[in-house]
C-alpha cells in the first residue's frame, strides 16, 4: 500500500464514521465545540474573539498565522483531468486531510475544510456563464459579449435546478460541513455578486463599454444578478449554520456563526467612484443588508480611491485591504490602511512575516486582523512571540 492510498483509507474510513447526522428539524441548530486539531478551551477563545472583533469591540488585534509542518509524506497526487480536480469531493477530503495533518496554527488561526476554488464564480457559471478547467486555476467564460447589453434580457440568467453548477455548489457545501463535523470549520463556495459576475458574463472589456452607454441597464441588469446572489447565499447559509460551528473564509482565515460572506465588486477597479456610486453602491447595500457580517474586500490599489466611499456605508463591519499579486503589501498603502481605522472600522491585512513588526508598531491594534502565511514553524512561532511581546507591553 502506498502512502496515497494509506491516506485516502484514512479518509474513508472517516467519513464511514461521521455519515450519521442526528436527525433535527428544518433549520435548527445544534452546538458543536469540539475541533481536532486544537484545543476545544483555545478554539472557545478564538470564537468569542471573532464575535467581539466583528463588532470592532476588541480592543486587541486578531492574528491569524499558519505555517507548513515538515513531513516525509507525499502529498496526495492530482487527478489527470482538471475538471476532477476541482470538483470530486473525494479527492477535495485527502487534500484537506493532508494539509491540516500538516499544518502548523498558530494565534487566532483554526482548521479549515476547503474546495481551494476562490479563483472563479460559481454565482456566474449558475446563471449561465461557461467554465473553463484547467490545472491551476479556473475561468468564467464570457456567453454575451455580441451587442448592446440592452439586447440580452437579464431575466434569462437564473439560477435553475436545470443548471448543474446549482445542485454542485450545494451538494459541495453540504459535503463540507458534513465532514468538517467536529474536526474543522466548513469555508464558503466562492459566487460573487455585484459587478463581477456581469463581467464575467459579458467579458470585462465589453462590461466597460456598456458603462458608457448603457449605465442604466447596467444597474437594472446589477440589481437582477445581485437578487439572484441572496436567494443563493440563504439556502447556503442556512445548510453551513444548521450544524452550528459556523464557517470561514478560508482565504482570509476569517470565522462566523452569523450570516457572512466577502463583499466585493473587482470589477469597479477599472471605473470612476462617481460612476461606482452612481451604478453599484445601491446594489451592493443590497446585498449587505442580506448578511449580519460584513467584510468589503477592496481589491488592488485601483480600487482603493474608493474607500472613501464605501466608508460612507454603516453596514460594513471589516475592510479588507488587498493589495494585489505583484504589488507591495498593505503596509505600503498606510494612507488607505489609516482611513479605514479613523473611521473606528475593523481591517483585515495579509502580510509576509517581515511586515508584522511594522503593522504592529504602526497601526491601532483595535480591530485590526493579520494573516500571515509563514515559511516555517519557527517563523510561525517566533511571529507569535513577537505578538505576545506587543501586548505585554502595549
Amino acid at each position: 500500500m502506498n502512502k496515497t492510498e494509506f491516506i485516502y483509507i484514512r479518509v474513508v474510513l472517516y467519513k464511514l464514521k461521521h455519515s450519521f447526522v442526528t436527525r433535527r428539524k428544518v433549520g435548527q441548530r445544534v452546538k458543536h465545540n469540539t475541533m481536532k486539531y486544537i484545543e476545544d478551551k483555545k478554539w472557545e477563545e478564538i470564537k468569542a474573539r471573532f464575535n467581539l472583533w466583528w463588532q470592532n469591540g476588541l480592543d486587541d488585534f486578531m492574528f491569524f498565522v499558519t505555517a507548513p509542518r515538515d513531513t516525509f509524506e507525499t502529498a496526495p497526487e492530482r487527478p489527470a483531468d482538471p475538471v476532477e480536480r476541482w470538483t470530486n469531493l473525494d479527492y477535495m477530503d485527502v487534500v484537506n486531510d493532508f494539509t491540516m495533518r500538516h499544518t502548523y496554527y498558530g494565534g487566532d488561526a483554526f482548521p479549515i475544510w476547503t474546495p481551494d476554488n476562490a479563483s472563479w464564480s460559481f454565482l456566474a457559471a449558475m446563471v449561465g456563464a461557461g467554465v473553463e478547467f484547467a490545472m491551476e486555476s479556473v475561468w468564467d467564460k464570457a456567453v454575451i459579449e455580441e451587442g448592446p447589453l440592452s439586447d440580452h434580457d437579464y431575466k434569462k440568467f437564473t439560477v435553475s435546478p436545470d443548471n448543474p453548477w446549482w445542485p454542485l455548489t450545494r451538494k459541495m457545501q453540504e459535503h463540507a460541513t458534513r465532514v468538517s463535523r467536529e474536526v474543522c470549520v466548513p469555508t464558503l463556495t466562492n459566487y460573487r455578486a455585484s459587478g463581477d459576475v456581469l463581467a464575467a458574463l459579458r467579458s470585462t472589456n465589453t462590461l466597460l463599454m456598456d458603462m458608457l452607454m448603457e449605465p442604466d441597464y447596467v444597474k437594472i441588469f446589477d440589481v437582477h444578478l445581485v437578487e439572484e446572489w441572496i436567494k443563493v447565499n440563504d439556502q447556503l447559509i442556512d445548510i453551513r449554520l444548521a450544524v452550528g460551528q459556523g464557517y470561514a473564509i478560508d482565504w482570509m482565515g476569517v470565522w462566523s456563526d452569523k450570516k457572512m460572506h466577502p463583499v466585493q465588486n473587482d470589477f469597479s477597479c477599472m471605473i470612476s467612484p462617481e460612476m461606482f456610486e452612481s451604478v453599484f453602491l445601491d446594489n451592493l447595500v443590497r446585498q449587505m443588508k442580506s448578511l449580519e457580517h460584513v467584510l468589503y474586500h477592496v481589491d488592488g490599489p485601483g480600487a482603493f480611491q474608493l474607500v472613501d466611499t464605501l466608508l460612507q456605508v454603516d453596514r460594513i463591519n471589516v475592510f479588507q485591504i488587498h493589495p494585489g499579486t505583484g504589488n507591495p503589501s498593505a503596509m505600503h498603502y498606510m494612507e488607505t490602511l489609516k482611513k479605514v481605522q479613523d473611521k473606528g472600522r475593523g481591517l483585515h491585512i495579509t502580510l509576509p512575516a517581515n511586515d508584522v513588526k511594522w503593522a504592529l508598531e504602526t497601526l491601532d491594534h483595535k480591530g485590526l486582523f493579520i494573516r500571515v502565511y509563514a515559511d516555517t514553524v519557527k517563523e510561525a512561532i517566533e511571529i507569535e512571540e513577537l505578538a505576545d511581546t506587543f501586548r505585554k507591553y502595549n
